[in-house]
């Protein structure tokens, strides 16, 4: 059973990377505004060798969008412990799609990505298929 640290900020979400949290929920983090602690984080996680589930669900306040899929998806390529991401709702987009496709390429840990309600289209779940063509270690993907 997971026990999920919930965090309210992405400085929070440092702390329990840094505190080697293993399950993070950062639902109730707010993007907007927040593009600067949202980078420290992925930074943060680029290196972390603790924490293997990350939970931060889009909402009407919050969405790391295509930018913020970008800097996830640098993180994706050097993180070596994280198995399971969540992006419901964060409006990725196809563009936002195509750099996590691209991490995927190289990255052999993640084995559970969602990405449901995140407008991809088409050439995003074209991408996300392409990469899968390479990448054998994900089993589990939701897009919807």
């Amino acid at each position: 059973m997971m026990n999920w640290i919930i965090v309210t900020s992405y400085g929070d979400a440092v702390k329990a990377l840094e505190n080697g949290a293993n399950s993070i929920d950062a639902n109730h983090c707010h993007y907007r505004g927040k593009e600067q602690s949202f980078k420290v984080l992925a930074e943060a996680l680029a290196i972390n060798d603790t924490t293997t589930s990350l939970r931060i669900e889009g909402s009407l306040f919050q969405r790391v969008g295509p930018e913020g899929a970008k800097v996830l998806a640098a993180t994706l390529k050097l993180n070596t412990t994280l198995t399971s991401l969540n992006l419901v709702g964060n409006v990725i987009r196809s563009i936002g799609a195509k750099t996590i496709s691209d991490a995927l390429l190289t990255n052999t840990t993640i084995t559970c990505l969602n990405l449901r309600d995140n407008m991809i289209g088409a050439e995003g779940a074209k991408a996300i298929a392409n990469a899968l063509k390479v990448n054998n270690t994900l089993s589990e993907l939701k897009q919807v």
